[in-house]
């Protein structure tokens, strides 16, 4: 429910956008509320403890073989913490620079 909440928000945000300078500002105005910072918070908070359960999930389904050698969970976890942050990294360079 929290990640529907969070892509409502991102249409509303794209809406506001598209019909043009006072309807941004004024969405933006409404994103500066208390209550809507606190929202976007939960739904962070949120959304982060459902990326750790599916990783930890993913360690159960996903069996990594090297060989003989089965590649142990924790090793999976790290691979798919550094993917993540390696995604991040590159979607914060684009968002930085261009």
């Amino acid at each position: 429910m929290f990640a529907a909440g969070f892509s409502v928000l991102l249409l509303a945000f794209l809406f506001a956008l598209g019909s043009g300078p006072r309807a941004y500002a004024s969405f933006l105005h409404l994103l500066n509320s208390p209550w809507m910072v606190a929202a976007a918070t939960i739904i962070l908070v949120a959304l982060l403890y459902h990326v750790a359960t599916w990783f930890r999930l993913t360690t159960y389904i996903l069996v990594v073989r090297l060989g003989p050698i089965v590649l142990p969970r924790r090793a999976l976890i790290a691979a798919l913490l550094i993917a993540w942050l390696g995604a991040s990294a590159v979607v914060a360079y684009f968002h930085i620079w261009f």
